[in-house]
């Protein structure tokens, strides 16, 4: 479990070292493609999938509204 400031970019958009997914537990996070808002995700949902099953560079950049608990799952869990 991973506590991160509000304002605190937690994946960004185009990056290749994609090798986390995320869980939030708490807190809300906003999720934007090409500088455009396109979703929150709050408590429950979870973010960075699309980057370990693909192996692709990251397809969004989502950063935190507030303070979030992350749940965070290295890729080597998956391989």
């Amino acid at each position: 479990l991973t506590k991160v400031p509000a304002g605190q970019v937690v994946i960004r958009q185009g990056d290749e070292m994609a090798n986390e997914y995320y869980v939030v537990e708490s807190g809300e996070c906003v999720v934007e493609v090409n500088g455009k808002k396109v979703a929150d995700i709050g408590a429950g949902e979870g973010f960075g999938e699309l980057a370990l099953v693909y192996s692709c560079s990251r397809a969004a950049t989502v950063t935190c509204n507030t303070v979030c608990n992350l749940w965070v799952l290295q890729r080597a869990v998956y391989a």
